[in-house]
């Protein structure tokens, strides 16, 4: 690692920022001490940085808007002055370490407020294919696959504008559906970029992380089958209880 600097993960929620997050974890470096835990939408890790989060939803609310309705720029940019000081405070604390970096989907819609505080920064964008993106939100909460091609390009819009306005912070793109092909050519990759001195064990680590993604989404997949077939075997119970006891009052009490 030749200098200090900030790596900042970009992309909208569904593109692949978590798994970019958790190589960047696997190759040696702090997202965050304390991450958005695992859960069913997302089994192999958020990686997600909880104070940018809890940070970012604030301000976003604080502008008229949230994640998946994003407040205009300028509306973002208003809050300067109310969240300058927790920003700086957290970015002071955060910088303690001589190289770190963070994710949270919503900061592609916030990085501006950021930026002024931040020693070296430098972007990874993470993109995915539009109906990609909006297909997982609408298996993941029923997010209208409309809305979520909308709020997509929303997201790579605000991220573009902020890159061309800052067009001297280095910036790497992978995508998704790439990384996923080639997870040694792009690891390799992204530790030339960011310049670490990650160890071949970590390289490995990073690489395996990748790898195993289909293991642990088969074994997730399965869980949400056994839940739904579950479901369905109690309510097909329920039902033919019902229709038993139906049929038993109806014998009971013939016409």
């Amino acid at each position: 690692m030749k200098q200090n600097k900030t790596i900042i993960v970009l992309g909208m929620h569904r593109s692949g920022t978590s798994l970019v997050s958790g190589i960047l974890t696997k190759l040696g470096i702090n997202m965050g001490d304390k991450l958005f835990p695992k859960d069913p939408h997302n089994p192999f890790g958020h990686f997600e940085d909880i104070e940018f989060l809890r940070l970012n939803e604030r301000i976003l609310d604080s502008a008229g808007g949230h994640c998946n309705e994003p407040p205009t720029y300028n509306s973002i940019m208003d809050q300067q002055s109310i969240f300058d000081k927790e920003i700086i405070e957290l970015i002071r604390r955060k910088s303690e370490r001589k190289v770190w970096g963070w994710k949270d989907p919503r900061t592609s819609l916030t990085i501006d407020l950021y930026l002024p505080y931040i020693s070296n920064p430098i972007f990874i964008f993470c993109k995915r294919n539009v109906a990609g993106v909006a297909a997982s939100m609408y298996q993941r909460q029923k997010f209208p696959i409309i809305k979520g091609k909308q709020l997509k390009k929303k997201y790579d819009l605000f991220i573009e504008a902020t890159c061309d306005r800052f067009p001297n912070i280095p910036i790497l793109q992978i995508n998704f559906e790439e990384l996923l092909k080639e997870p040694e050519y792009w690891i390799d990759k992204i530790v030339s970029f960011t310049q670490l001195d990650s160890s071949s064990k970590q390289i490995n680590k990073a690489v395996n992380f990748v790898s195993s993604r289909d293991k642990i989404k088969k074994k997730s997949d399965l869980i949400k089958l056994k839940k739904k077939i579950k479901i369905k075997l109690r309510n097909l119970i329920y039902g033919a209880k019902k229709i038993l006891k139906v049929t038993l009052t109806i014998g009971k009490n013939p016409q």
